[in-house]
């Protein structure tokens, strides 16, 4: 725990094209100019948008000395090599280091997913020396002027990382897509959930042990005096944790339900989604969204066929584990 009150600075990236798809965070343990941490860096597409929102709050991105991403999907961490190009040092879960290193594989399998849509929603990663990799394992802590601890939460991916940061009053938890993904806010009072569940490494049961873990991390911190604040990638701040995490496990439970029910219905042969099975999903999906004031463009971006297909893909590989 750090004895200054730490402040985070959300960055929107510009991912997709849409407000509020994606963030990094820049972390000081004061005003925003001192931040030298970024949390997450976003595709390496977006780039620019990241150093002209780092710079417009008076954060020069070559003062970035340390990133921490919660994983490698290149939506999270795609532009880290850019930063390591300028000398900052990368933290990542033990699994994940691997790709950062060399990501001709992680590129490889997102060219699968996302087809020819990669170009213009990821761009490609710089590879990264390993002397600027480091490893970090489940509990450790590291950058001791930030007391960064990193927290396996696995379920969206094996090498996922929530990372926490305390102060005396506050613990900022930045829960990459472990806690799902809040959409711009429509015209309801509240924000829709999305759960994206990517092949290859959808484990639900692993996710749900995963939120045990955060529901008991909030309990622990509360316990301690201090409020939670979960920072989501895609969506930003939730401040109602507890809350928060409720509303996770049932979205997860009934969409994990839904797209497991269509691929044994035999819609998602090998792992590839048939038209069907994007029209049983979207009838099913769009009204919930409509009823949460998803506005039209917003579930178009978020959470069309490109989204479905990608959960079905999932869900499909895990029941054939």
């Amino acid at each position: 725990m750090t004895a200054q009150r730490l402040n985070v600075t959300p960055i929107d990236v510009g991912y997709l094209g849409v407000r509020g798809a994606g963030a990094a965070f820049a972390v000081s343990p004061g005003a925003a100019a001192d931040a030298t941490v970024l949390v997450e860096t976003g595709p390496a597409v977006c780039l620019a948008n990241l150093d002209a929102g780092l710079r417009s709050v008076r954060i020069a991105p070559e003062a970035i000395r340390h990133v921490l991403v919660t994983h490698v999907h290149l939506d999270h961490a795609g532009a880290a090599g850019h930063f390591a190009a300028r000398g900052a040092h990368v933290w990542v879960h033990p699994r994940g280091a691997r790709h950062l290193i060399d990501p001709e594989r992680l590129v490889a399998v997102t060219r699968a997913v996302h087809g020819s849509r990669f170009e213009l929603e990821y761009g490609m990663p710089m590879p990264i020396a390993a002397s600027q990799v480091h490893a970090v394992g489940d509990g450790d802590r590291v950058m001791e002027a930030f007391d960064a601890q990193a927290i396996a939460t696995p379920g969206h991916a094996k090498h996922h990382h929530a990372w926490v940061m305390r102060d005396a009053v506050r613990a900022h938890v930045f829960t990459g897509d472990v806690t799902g993904i809040l959409l711009p806010q429509g015209t309801a009072a509240t924000r829709f959930l999305a759960v994206p569940m990517p092949p290859s490494d959808m484990d639900a049961v692993a996710w749900r042990a995963s939120i045990d873990r955060l529901e008991a991390l909030v309990d622990a911190e509360e316990g301690g005096g201090r409020t939670v604040t979960l920072w989501l990638t895609h969506g930003g701040a939730a401040s109602n944790a507890r809350a928060h995490l409720r509303e996770l496990r049932e979205r997860l439970d009934e969409e994990h339900a839904l797209c497991e029910s269509l691929c044994r219905e035999g819609l998602v042969p090998d792992g590839m989604p048939g038209p069907a099975a994007i029209d049983r999903y979207s009838a099913w999906l769009w009204p919930r969204a409509d009823a949460a004031g998803v506005r039209p463009e917003d579930r178009a971006a978020f959470l069309g066929a490109a989204f479905m297909r990608m959960n079905l893909a999932g869900v499909a590989q895990e029941i054939a584990r």
